[in-house]
This record gives structure tokens, sequence and C-alpha cells, in this order.
């Protein structure tokens, strides 16, 4: 819970428009389905994140959960191609940095859910951070603390 707070406790004053929703929810749904798995856990830290973070509070839970399930559904239906809308919705905020800046912490925040952070979770991230153009460190970081802690603690 102590991850959670930290990574957005720098939070950006709030930001509303359905293209960062769209591209949040694409960085989630992309996350998510990285490691091919998708995990109780990683939902419920999406509904967290929708709750606590300033910058989505200010939408409806719900419809931000019905996009997040469509771009789920979209890329187990024909992964390539949604893959490639995703990301470009995910690249077209890199030209603003204020909103740009928000998703490398809610694909960490997803990654870090279920405990155990995927060599493809880590790719996502590093891949999400180029194309905003925002520095990866700290939240690679974050990824390899708890992947250093999952394997001191393989039991949990």
């Amino acid at each position: 819970m102590a991850r959670r707070i930290s990574l957005f406790a720098r939070e950006a004053s709030g930001i509303r428009d359905k293209e960062f929703l769209k591209a949040a929810m694409g960085a989630c749904a992309l996350t998510i389905l990285a490691d091919g798995d998708s995990a109780l856990s990683e939902r419920f830290a999406i509904d967290d994140i929708l709750a606590r973070m300033k910058q989505l509070r200010l939408y409806d839970p719900q419809k931000a959960i019905q996009i997040l399930d469509d771009y789920i559904y979209r890329l187990r239906s024909d992964e390539a191609d949604s893959r490639h809308v995703l990301l470009n919705k995910i690249e077209r905020l890199g030209r603003r940095r204020k909103e740009a800046e928000v998703i490398p912490k809610i694909v960490t925040a997803v990654a870090l859910a279920d405990g155990e952070v995927s060599p493809h979770e880590f790719a996502m991230l590093r891949h999400v951070c180029a194309l905003l153009q925002v520095d990866s460190t700290e939240y690679e970081e974050m990824l390899l603390e708890a992947a250093d802690r999952e394997h001191e603690n393989p039991d949990g």
C-alpha cells in the first residue's frame, strides 16, 4: 500500500479529457496482458488508481472500466492491430508533458499489483516511457526492487 501512495504523491493537478482517459486505460490494458495473464489483483489496482489518483477521479469509474474492458477484449481478439492503436493513443500524449508523466505511474502500479513483475511488464513500462519521452529510471527501479523482493522471498 505504501508503494501506491508514493507513486501518486507527486501527481499533477486535475486533467480532464477523453484522450487522456483512453490512453490511461490503454496503458492499463497493455500492462495487464503484457505477461499473458489477467490477475484479479491488477483489476483491483486499477479500481484503486481510479479512486485515488487525482487525474482519474474526475472520470466516471464505470465508464473507465468499460473502456478498459473494451481494450482488453480487442487485444485478445486482434492483438497486433489493437496493440498498435493503443500505443498510438499513448504516444499522442507525449506532446502533453503533464499528462505524459502520469502514464508511467499507472503502468508501474498495475505491474506491481500482482506481486510478480514479469519481463514483459518491464518491457511495456520501458516502451511506454520511450513513446512518451519520459525518463523510466524511477519506475524501473521500483519494478526491480519488487522483483528483488520476489526472488528473496518467493513464497510471498
